[in-house]
């Protein structure tokens, strides 16, 4: 694995402090170590010690031969919610030059984009505050598989989803709980606060973050969604997986960010990155005394579970709050489909850690681990009282990838050993389905993946979603009845990869035939409890 160092350019005004440069050479094999073996082909990372930021690059941007460097820009994912909450506590500052914001955080969001902001609960969507949602705190689930890249019109023809479809959709989806009763993480929800933005600002959220915080900050290599990156020069990391087979990097396809603009369309230089942490570190400009305060704020907890050397976890405008081996610490992770960020800040320490890279979840286990690390040392954490993170991942992971073989057994604990049989034939099951909220699946007849099975004839229904942002090939095998067992996956990953298990129902009318699939959207171990969606058979 190759490395590649720059010397970061530092334009912003800086703090005075006395450094301590973590890139040692140990610490430089680690990472490469790090990389190997989660098979991460590059990455960037920037640490802030003191006020000043030092920044060193690892691996490859784009295989064979282009370098990662400090200047590589990288997909920030769901980084991007923290730049989104800073900028509505900067209106909030500022509500009298706003007045749709004259409330506050008490100000309702259907009361600044009343008609796109509809919930299937009445009370909810009149009482949902700006706070609630840039908390978690609506009710709202995450319904990431229903999020589409087009929208089909009234007469048929199709066109691009905006980010105000997006919004809008959510009159179409269940919702997991009650306001203001516990937390639950929702993209959605960070759509709707980036479109009411933009409607109280009257400009893109591009725009407005770039005159309030990334310009006076000197991020010049922050952008916002792909048409920005395109209109520059600065190379653009390509992301790959892992082929275990091949025993080789497979390139996955390029993907577009841009109409999650407040929740994950951020794409920048760990550099730039590193001066948006100082700034929080050192409650520096161009953020106001309140901005800071309202961004430090613990507003809803997140877990209650004390665990690793960590306090219970709350929540804040695209914050996570802990305290870790005594010390105060923020956090947020951010993961599209094809690279990972995570960023970390200490505030009493003045120290701070953000890392991208150009792999798929693994990005964010690597840089989680290196970023303990460092943390450790920086706090004192003796080395027999460390955990070592990267195993503990690992572990996750592989624990996450074994969900898939005890799937059935977990989520049809009472088939038997002879479970019944599906009382329609799967070639008379398959065919197209759909609902307002989540679009269509289209349902084919496939062999069985499983050798024996597919010996001996049997069949499966499989429908791929590449008109969805988050490309997912859904699996369906029979359980019992008209039960199935629904298997999610990524569509450009490996059949060894992370896969999603959950339980689905075939719906018989009187008349003997199919009239719908249900498809129960949860998955404990992840998080998940969209809940049961119902998909209507379409006549042909």
């Amino acid at each position: 694995m190759t490395e590649q160092q720059q010397s970061t350019p530092d334009t912003g005004p800086a703090p005075a402090a006395v450094p301590t440069n973590p890139f040692t050479a140990e610490f430089k094999e680690h990472v490469k170590t790090i990389l190997e073996d989660w098979k991460c082909p590059g990455m960037s990372i920037s640490v802030i010690d003191g006020g000043e930021i030092f920044s060193e690059s690892f691996g490859h941007a784009v295989l064979p031969d282009i370098s990662a460097t400090n200047e590589t820009l990288w997909y920030n994912g769901s980084c991007t919610k923290a730049y989104t909450g800073a900028m509505l506590a900067n209106m909030i500052d500022r509500k009298s030059t706003y007045p749709a914001l004259e409330n506050g955080w008490a100000t309702t969001m259907s009361s600044v984009i009343r008609d796109d902001f509809v919930l299937q609960d009445a009370w909810a969507t009149q009482h949902v505050t700006t706070e609630d949602a840039s908390c978690h705190n609506t009710g709202m689930g995450r319904h990431d598989m229903a999020v589409l890249k087009e929208v089909t019109l009234p007469d048929g023809t199709k066109r691009p989803s905006t980010q105000r479809d997006h919004v809008c959709q959510m009159r179409h989806l269940t919702m997991s709980d009650e306001p203001r009763k516990r937390f639950i993480y929702s993209n959605h929800v960070f759509m709707a606060i980036s479109h009411l933005i933009e409607t109280v600002a009257g400009k893109p959220l591009g725009d407005v973050l770039r005159e309030h915080i990334w310009h006076p900050l000197y991020m010049n290599s922050t952008y916002l969604g792909n048409e920005e990156v395109a209109a520059g020069s600065a190379t653009l990391a390509t992301a790959y997986t892992w082929d275990v087979e091949r025993k080789a990097y497979q390139k996955l396809p390029a993907e577009t960010v841009t109409e999650f603009r407040g929740t994950d369309a951020v794409i920048s230089t760990v550099s730039d990155a590193a001066k948006w942490l100082r700034c929080l570190l050192t409650e520096g400009e161009p953020l106001s005394a309140a901005m800071h305060a309202d961004i430090r704020k613990p507003r809803i907890i997140m877990s209650p579970t004390v665990a690793n050397g960590s306090d219970i976890i709350t929540y804040g405008l695209g914050w996570q709050r802990t305290v870790y081996q005594g010390e105060i610490m923020y956090s947020h992770g951010g993961a599209t489909m094809t690279q990972g960020c995570e960023m970390f800040w200490l505030p009493n320490l003045k120290f701070g850690f953000v890392a991208a890279g150009n792999a798929h979840r693994v990005s964010n286990f690597s840089a989680r681990a290196l970023a303990y690390k460092l943390i450790d040392e920086k706090i004192g954490v003796p080395t027999e009282k460390r955990k070592d993170f990267s195993i503990f991942l690992k572990m996750q992971e592989e624990s996450y990838k074994a969900v898939k073989d005890t799937a059935m057994q977990t989520l049809f604990p009472n088939r038997g050993d002879t479970p019944m049989p599906c009382p329609i034939k799967t070639s008379d099951l398959a065919g197209t389905y759909q609902d307002k909220g989540y679009g269509k699946l289209v349902f084919k007849e496939i062999p069985h993946q499983e050798a024996v099975s597919a010996k001996n004839g049997e069949t499966i229904l499989e429908a791929e979603r590449r008109d969805a942002f988050v490309p997912m090939r859904f699996r369906l095998v029979p359980a019992t009845g008209l039960h199935w067992l629904v298997y999610m996956k990524a569509v450009d990953e490996g059949e060894d990869s992370l896969s999603l298990s959950m339980r689905s129902e075939f719906k018989v009318g009187f008349d003997g035939k199919v009239e719908a699939l249900e498809v129960d959207f949860s998955n404990a171990m992840l998080g998940l409890e969209d809940g049961k969606v119902l998909f209507t058979k379409v006549t042909e």
